[in-house]
């Protein structure tokens, strides 16, 4: 526990298995290809039980041995007390081998607003912490004014659907999409768009990371237009600096 909170003031100073459903606003990977999960060791996958008795899967990040990062969209509804269970270290959803942990409370935006899409953001915090390796690691998390410019090359990782199969991947895969704020004219600063055709996210993908090298820059919230297919327009994405200040005092309150 020392050892997380001396990462936290470091870090604020320095810088599916067929059968389980995903929500309709949910994005698998389009264009991508099978990756390993000792390049993304930050990867999560959760399953949970929302109070419709169906089991829903999304992605998330790893942000401390103790956190978990995704979309409020995720854990909207979900059942409370907050059941369900994370799989980390593994790019394999059937491996015998991957860690699979318990979710203890969930923190979500308290301006989350479901029908505008704002503040699609949310903490999830486990039940015993994780432990560190080549297979399970966190992610870095930006600086507060950081910036990437148009067009630049970032990663989605997902288990979602592709363009060959519509149902939740047993590999995880990866796509490289050009940042796009040409997509997001006109949208809120808390919102980065990527992707272009053929090169996106999809069902399944929901509250997974979207990265730069191991910075993680945004949580995969949507399409950029609802109701739009996979592959044929670009992802929405939580903007994780200019969320900061929330996951710090978040994390900070909530240690014990």
């Amino acid at each position: 526990m020392a050892g997380l909170q001396l990462f936290l003031v470091f870090f604020f100073i320095v810088s599916f298995p067929r059968g389980y459903a995903s929500t309709s606003d949910n994005l698998g990977i389009y264009g991508g290809k099978k990756i390993s999960i000792k390049e993304v060791p930050f990867m999560a996958a959760l399953y949970i039980p929302k109070n419709n008795n169906r089991t829903y899967f999304c992605g998330g990040t790893i942000i401390s041995d103790r956190f978990i990062l995704t979309a409020a969209h995720c854990l909207r509804n979900s059942v409370i007390p907050l059941s369900g269970w994370v799989y980390v270290g593994t790019d394999s959803l059937k491996n015998a081998n991957r860690v699979v942990i318990k979710p203890e409370k969930k923190f979500c935006h308290e301006e989350y607003d479901p029908i505008d899409d704002i503040n699609d953001i949310c903490l999830l915090k486990l039940k015993d912490p994780l432990h560190f390796g080549s297979n399970v690691n966190r992610a870095t998390l930006p600086y507060e004014r950081y910036e990437l410019e148009e067009g630049t090359l970032v990663n989605l990782t997902g288990w979602g659907y592709t363009e060959h199969s519509h149902e939740l991947q047993d590999a995880l895969r990866l796509v490289t999409v050009p940042i796009s704020t040409e997509e997001c004219r006109g949208q809120r600063k808390t919102i980065i768009c990527t992707g272009f055709q053929g090169h996106t996210s999809c069902h399944g993908d929901s509250g997974g990371p979207l990265t730069y090298g191991r910075v993680l820059i945004g949580v995969v919230s949507g399409g950029i237009k609802r109701n739009t297919p996979c592959g044929f327009i670009g992802t929405r994405h939580t903007r994780v600096n200019k969320y900061l200040k929330w996951i710090k005092t978040t994390i900070l309150k909530n240690l014990h």
